[in-house]
């Protein structure tokens, strides 16, 4: 019985010693990408679906994969445009589009944040759909913003 309990006993502490703990104090290099990430959801809320917004909001590379896992196979820029035009053409609105980051990591001009999406949207019938999604998305530094190359976002809800 004492040897469970010390296998127990380990095992927590393993779990709680590797799980990232401080993964909400960010360095200020993070933090500026997060400001700049932040903004770029923020700018979705409360408006239409729109490629035009998109693609000015978050400046995608033109070799962009773009991957739901609930799809077939990832999105390159094309299937992105048709997605996005799709859901302009049947007037969805944002009503809440969240994300909450639970890690960042900056490597040269690379960033890569891991988050958990809270997206609310209504269709022009009036019916409201609601999801949450776990991403992570990958930027490049370019000048003084960020390029969009890519990223997964799974279903969570």
């Amino acid at each position: 019985m004492k040897s469970l309990l010390r296998v127990a006993l380990c095992t927590i502490l393993n779990v709680i010693a590797g799980s990232n703990i401080s993964a909400q104090h960010w360095t200020k290099e993070e933090k500026d990408f997060l400001d700049y990430f932040n903004r770029i959801w923020a700018s979705f809320a409360n408006q239409a679906n729109s490629f035009t917004a998109w693609k000015n909001q978050v400046n995608p590379d033109e070799g962009l994969t773009w991957w739901w896992s609930e799809e077939g196979m990832p999105m390159d820029m094309n299937a992105a445009k048709t997605f996005l035009l799709n859901s302009e053409k049947a007037a969805t609105v944002n009503n809440h589009f969240h994300a909450r980051p639970v890690r960042i990591r900056i490597e040269g001009d690379i960033a890569m944040i891991w988050l958990y999406g809270y997206i609310s949207q209504t269709d022009k019938q009036g019916k409201v759909f609601s999801y949450e999604d776990k991403r992570l998305e990958v930027f490049k530094k370019e000048g003084n913003g960020w390029k969009f190359l890519g990223g997964l976002v799974t279903r969570s809800d």
